[in-house]
Formats: structure tokens, sequence, C-alpha cells
């Protein structure tokens, strides 16, 4: 195994960058991977939510909103525009 330190210098303090990795990981290492990460994703938005004030929380939940409303429009344009009724 090589590891390559490039010397650049990169607006944030970073003890050395490698420029590659040499180590291959198996298919049950990414499997385990995947499943750990999805185990903390389903964390995330409730640790957010305890840990954010109720202004934050109002914030993230209008863009939520406008979002899925921006959807529905699109998908309510689009129906419309082909000549589908719901």
């Amino acid at each position: 195994m090589s590891i390559e330190i490039v010397a650049i210098q990169p607006p944030y303090p970073v003890r050395c960058i490698l420029e590659t990795m040499a180590v291959k990981v198996t298919a049950e290492i990414r499997a385990a991977m995947a499943e750990i990460a999805r185990q903390f994703g389903r964390q995330g938005g409730k640790k957010a939510a305890r840990n954010s004030t109720p202004e934050e929380r109002s914030a993230r939940a209008k863009i939520a909103s406008l979002a899925a409303a921006k959807k529905r429009t699109e998908k309510r344009l689009a129906a419309k525009k082909s000549g589908v009724k719901k």
C-alpha cells in the first residue's frame, strides 16, 4: 500500500491529502457500511429537530413545504399538459 502526500495549501487546515486510496473494499464491507449509514441516517432528522431551535425547525419545515408544493405543481402541470385526468 502506497500513500502519496500532495503539497497544496487548501483554505482550511488539513494534516495531509491522500492522492489515491490503494485499498480495495469488498462487497461485504460495502454492504455493512451501507447498513450503518442507513441506521445513522434515520437518526439524523430526529437529532437535528431535537437540537435545533423552534425558529430553525420552522425554517426547515417551510423549505420542505415549499419543495413539496413545487413538486405537486410540476406533477399537476405535466399531467394537464399530457391530457391525463386524475
